[in-house]
């Protein structure tokens, strides 16, 4: 069976793209509204497009490219794969609207039949209840005979026995170790410094701009996000095994979202523009 895909959108432009001009290609490219494009990049992952085929993702991701927005693919699931539409709901769809409306209207014909087309009028006479009586509140609605009967169980308990009061119902819980020996430990002076512990976080390395010292910061974040735009070229440059290359993108996907998402580099930029830095990709001395 051949490979199905998800095409994703998390909200991430590409290098060089500014966010307000992604959205607005996006708006095109899509026909969004204002509310379907906040969702868009809103941060989280959004599903732009499910169960399709290795070459129509493929043109999904070159023309989000285009756009200079970054897209996500993966392997669809079985809960995205999309059922075919039944028979009957293709033909309600193909109907004209005039079509529609006269199917409507010969339906409520058939079903109200008037009595000058030849059917007979229904009728109002009440039902004849002269034979029908009300029982006391209390009495059984079925009769003995019409009831279902459950014949006795028996069971042999033979091999079974009552123990004394008391007893356990399981074993008795282990014993808990025995604490741990700390006689041989004592505590240090107020003020004293824990030794092998760095009084404060090493300064950033050579060369770095001032957005990137902040996401070095971020537990792996920038590494993570380094390693699936590397993934990502080389789907877009059609290196490697694809298959492999979607597994990996994947992971990384997963491994971006548990460190807090796609939208940390705005999160840095907005961070330094509020303690004054204007230049964010100025080096750090």
């Amino acid at each position: 069976m051949e490979e199905r895909y998800t095409i994703a959108f998390a909200g991430e432009c590409l290098p060089g793209h500014a966010v307000e001009t992604v959205r607005q290609r996006l708006g095109q490219l899509f026909k969004a509204d204002d509310a379907t494009l906040d969702r868009l990049f809103s941060g989280k992952r959004q599903t732009v497009k499910r169960d399709c085929d290795k070459a129509t993702a493929l043109k999904y991701k070159q023309a989000m490219e285009q756009a200079g927005a970054k897209s996500v693919i993966s392997r669809a699931s079985s809960s995205d794969t999309v059922a075919p539409p039944a028979k009957a709901a293709e033909t309600a769809r193909e109907m004209t609207a005039a079509e529609r409306i006269a199917a409507v209207a010969a339906s409520s014909d058939q079903a109200s039949p008037s009595p000058g087309n030849g059917e007979p009028a229904p009728s109002t006479t009440a039902p004849n209840t002269s034979h029908l009586s009300i029982e006391p509140a209390g009495a059984d609605v079925l009769r003995p005979e019409e009831r279902d009967t459950t014949p006795p169980a028996s069971i042999d308990t033979s091999a079974l026995s009552v123990d004394d009061q008391a007893q356990r119902l399981s074993e008795p819980t282990p014993t808990p170790p025995a604490a741990p020996a700390t006689d041989h430990l004592d505590m240090g002076a107020v003020g004293e410094e824990i030794p092998r512990l760095a009084s404060e976080p090493p300064p950033p390395p050579p060369g770095i701009s001032a957005v990137d010292a902040v996401l070095a910061g971020r537990g792996g974040w920038a590494e993570a996000m380094a390693e699936y735009e590397r993934t990502s070229d080389e789907l877009s440059e059609g290196k490697g095994d694809m298959d492999k290359l979607l597994d990996r993108q994947g992971t990384l996907g997963l491994r971006i979202e548990e460190l807090g998402g796609w939208d940390k580099s705005h999160e840095a930029e907005a961070m330094l523009g509020h303690v004054g830095i204007s230049d964010v990709h100025a080096l750090v001395d």
